[in-house]
């Protein structure tokens, strides 16, 4: 069995990690106090906001309500906390009148996200606060406030502190001028910090995050593939391989495979068996990772074989690598809707709507490996546009595409060159493609590969349909035929078409790859 698809009881995971971002990339920096309810509630968090925008009052200035809840974290703070076993944490605030009132608090306050990196490791640093996304300037960013960064994401105490330039510096929402962290601070919110009061900032924290050691005892496969990145994911336990299925599956716990087998690129989680279907124990349903863990075993799931699920359900997942053109959808519920952006040069950009057309949402989402899609427009009035999966950043890196529909990638079609756009973050693309597979069509796109022949560029063709390889009859084959094969696989040139008393058909491709 091959190394890359069976993980090592030992991983490393640094930042070339997995990227995935079908859900918005950032972690409740405190998942304490998400968690944190009824009677077993014990956050004690620095969170003093509550949903719906009011500052926490001290605790204090509620007579007698610390003598009635000893040793449940009340006392001289405004922090919240959860000493009554409601379903959150909870603090006193005066409301619109100056009543004393009450309200659950706000636990993404004070998240932390990465943006415009490699990974979910790499990127530039924003937090979050009174309900809005802000930068925090660089200018005396250091390593120790990395550290609480990388902390505050789960991805261990080791961070690098970098600083980039901020993208269009002003209209940037920026937070604080500084933060002042020691490095032992479980999150950003415990640092001292200064508020940003409009000062010139022309550069933007970042960090890059690199995971310890970790040991995983969990052995991981991937089987059914076209290659070792990709296929069914298999668990081996209680002596024997076993399949995952696909409830609650999404590139989140892709992401995690990805990592824990070593595979660096684009997380894509795959469902129905899309692989195929495995045979022997269902051995895990409803894993829901976060997309930060190391290994499948620090995700919470259900218990070993508890199920009830058909092999029909096996998840599977790909890792595709980094190169420029691959795309992903931002932004949205799931892996298939979302903000389009497409991967430049080391970094993600969005996709101008300037002259966007149905055939060029089909190409969008045929290149995702989804079979339809349909553009969704800005809602709102034109004055006041409003993005149903949020206003991008960072580059505008593709403008006035144009495809007719038939072309596997958006690198294929018309479009002007990269960087040159004229327009604004409000016209981002944005697209939905069909979630569904329908078990009686194969999909849009048919993965194909070339055996037999003297090197990667020729051999007979073969098709992976519901679950196996195969191959295809020579009857009526033309150079048309071999030409649509030769793009598919992302050959240039056109191909010599030869058919040989086997009657399978072969290619062969004399130039190198797109």
């Amino acid at each position: 069995m091959s190394a890359a698809l069976l993980a090592s009881l030992v991983v490393w995971v640094t930042a070339s990690g997995c990227s995935s971002s079908s859900l918005p990339s950032f972690i409740l920096p405190f998942t304490d106090c998400a968690r944190s309810r009824g009677k077993d509630g014990s956050y004690r968090g620095a969170v003093d906001v509550t949903e719906s925008g009011s500052r926490c009052m001290n605790w204090t200035e509620v007579a007698g309500f610390g003598e009635r809840y000893p040793g449940r974290g009340i006392g001289e703070h405004n922090h919240c906390r959860n000493p009554d076993g409601r379903i959150r944490p909870w603090c006193f605030f005066r409301n619109h009148k100056g009543r004393v009132d009450w309200g659950y608090c706000d636990c993404k306050q004070g998240s932390v996200r990465l943006q415009g990196g490699r990974s979910k490791l790499d990127g530039r640093v924003e937090v979050y606060l009174g309900g809005v996304w802000g930068s925090v300037c660089g200018d005396h960013w250091a390593d120790e406030d990395a550290a609480v960064v990388c902390r505050q994401l789960g991805e261990g105490v080791s961070g690098l502190a970098r600083a980039v330039p901020l993208f269009r510096p002003q209209a940037a929402k920026l937070h604080w001028s500084a933060v002042h962290c020691q490095g032992e601070e479980p999150d950003l919110l415990q640092c001292p910090k200064t508020t940003w009061k409009g000062e010139e900032c022309s550069l933007a924290a970042a960090v890059t995050c690199t995971q310890q050691r970790v040991v995983g005892t969990l052995p991981v496969r991937l089987v059914g593939g076209r290659s070792e990145s990709e296929g069914r994911v298999e668990v081996f336990h209680a002596g024997q391989w076993g399949s995952i299925c696909d409830d609650q599956w999404d590139h989140n716990d892709a992401e995690v495979v990805c990592r824990q087998l070593g595979l660096s690129g684009v997380a894509r989680a795959w469902s129905q068996a899309h692989f195929g279907k495995g045979t022997g124990r269902v051995w895990l349903d409803e894993v829901r990772c976060s997309g930060n863990e190391l290994t499948l075993e620090q995700c919470p799931k259900s218990a070993w074989g508890e199920h009830n699920c058909l092999h029909s359900e096996d998840a599977g997942v790909s890792c595709s690598a980094l190169t420029d053109g691959t795309t992903r959808l931002v932004g949205g519920a799931g892996s298939h809707e979302g903000r389009l952006e497409i991967f430049y040069r080391g970094q993600w950009g969005t996709v101008c709507d300037d002259g966007w057309t149905a055939s060029n949402t089909q190409v969008a989402c045929r290149q995702l490996g989804y079979r339809v899609g349909e553009t969704l427009l800005v809602e709102g009035l034109d004055a006041n546009p409003v993005q149903r999966f949020g206003v991008g950043s960072g580059p505008i890196l593709l403008d006035d595409v144009s495809c007719t529909g038939k072309e596997p990638s958006l690198l294929l079609c018309n479009r002007r060159e990269w960087l040159r756009h004229d327009c604004t973050h409000l016209e981002d693309v944005n697209i939905v493609c069909s979630s569904e597979r329908s078990a009686a069509s194969p999909p849009a796109s048919i993965p194909v590969r070339l055996v037999g022949g003297e090197s990667s560029r020729e051999g007979r063709v073969e098709l992976f349909l519901s679950g196996q390889w195969g191959a295809v009859c020579d009857d009526g084959w033309t150079d048309q035929d071999a030409e649509v094969v030769c793009r598919q696989l992302g050959y240039r040139s056109l191909p010599f078409l030869m058919t040989p008393p086997s009657y399978l058909t072969l290619l062969d491709f004399s130039k190198e790859k797109i």
